[in-house]
């Protein structure tokens, strides 16, 4: 096995367009080529990603099984008289025989740059990037590529991938970073930086799932009471959570244009709609009585304001102690009522905008018709307190 030079890679420092920089330099000829050079504005940096790639290259490992497969392979070159080292082999027989899966060795750090370009370019990406998405690039993807910027695709096996996320104790957190590299190894694989993704023998952490919680017939009328006396300008906001389940991040990007009151549908473009494709919802009798033809869904300072209706209901936020507030609780309780009445599962996906699958991985929860009937039988005018 080769040593690694004491000054490999190679720092030099430079002028470079009139500026003194630092050149890490690691394409050697004598030893395993990483591939790159990259500048510096300091010497700390450069002596910092010089370590990184040292640490890298020492603590690369070849398990007892390969080593054997390495000898018996010079064995048999020798045998047959072939002046070529095992690499030199290999490489001819890609060239020759696999010109069409010919792979195109890549650092991760540079993959990362421009599956970044790719990813945020205006030109280049297939999509708008969601803030969420990017964010989650910058973290998850961001992160394995600090530690294994200098390696290849290629160096990057089913261990070193179990190994990483095993820090991570929230099996949420490992699924969300499994799920970000992958993607990013999925375009690598695209791109021929990789002909295998080694995620694919990586399995998902399992999670405990959790039937998404709804409200009960009472506390949405208690909500939609104190909107009502409140702060009835939120009422088409809570409306449209409660009896059409559109998700809210859609709902901030509708306006008075897409609803049609004539032909009794709300039109979401696909430019609006979380999965990028269009679709119509209903606009039901139970939507119209809280939601005058000419009312606007445009709020300022919704988010502060619909706290302020939590609160007086019973549930947390802030200081102020209570009930945690469901995540997605209002899209929910319109799925399972719906489910409850119409028991049409893809009615219900085309309507919210998921897949059939979705719908019956999450709503399970046996809901009586009558119950759900209750529920779209809410209007405006019935939602007095019961009295004494």
């Amino acid at each position: 096995m080769k040593t690694l030079p004491d000054d490999f890679p190679r720092i030099t420092k430079e002028i470079k367009n009139g500026v003194q920089k630092w050149r890490v330099n690691d394409r050697s000829v004598n030893f395993y080529p990483i591939g790159k050079q990259k500048w510096f504005t300091n010497e700390k940096d450069a002596k910092r990603y010089q370590q990184q790639v040292r640490d890298t290259l020492q603590n690369f490992k070849v398990s007892m099984e390969d080593s054997f497969i390495v000898q018996n392979c010079n064995r048999v070159l020798k045998a047959y008289g072939v002046d070529m080292t095992i690499q030199e082999v290999v490489n001819v027989y890609c060239k020759k025989y696999h010109k069409k899966n010919q792979m195109v060795s890549i650092t991760i750090e540079t993959a990362y740059d421009l599956y970044w370009k790719y990813k945020t370019d205006p030109d280049t990406r297939d999509k708008e990037l969601r803030p969420s998405t990017e964010s989650e690039i910058n973290t998850c993807v961001g992160r394995f590529v600090k530690k294994f910027g200098p390696y290849h695709f290629e160096q990057i096996g089913p261990d070193e991938i179990r190994k990483y996320l095993s820090q991570f104790k929230n099996l949420q957190t490992r699924r969300n970073n499994r799920r970000s590299i992958n993607t990013f190894f999925e375009w690598g694989k695209s791109r021929k930086f990789i002909l295998n993704n080694p995620f694919d023998e990586v399995t998902n952490p399992g999670i405990t799932f959790v039937e998404p919680q709804i409200l009960k017939i009472e506390k949405v009328k208690e909500i939609l009471r104190t909107v009502k006396s409140d702060d009835p300008e939120l009422m088409p906001f809570v409306a449209l959570g409660f009896f059409c389940g559109i998700r809210p991040v859609e709902l901030s990007r509708l306006d008075e244009s897409d609803f049609d009151f004539e032909s009794g549908y709300i039109n979401i473009p696909a430019k609006k709609a979380k999965d990028k494709r269009s679709r119509l919802v209903p606009l039901t009798e139970t939507l119209r009585s809280f939601m005058p033809k000419y009312a606007s869904i445009n709020v300022m300072n919704l988010a502060k304001r619909f706290d302020k209706i939590k609160v007086k209901c019973g549930y947390q936020h802030g200081k102020h102690e209570g009930m945690p507030w469901p995540a997605d609780v209002l899209r929910h309780s319109f799925a399972s009522y719906h489910l409850a009445v119409h028991k049409s599962r893809a009615e219900l996906a085309e309507i919210m905008g998921n897949s059939e699958k979705i719908i019956k991985k999450h709503y399970r929860t046996p809901i009586k018709q009558e119950v759900g009937e209750a529920y779209f039988a809410l209007r405006i005018d019935n939602l007095d307190e019961p009295k004494d």
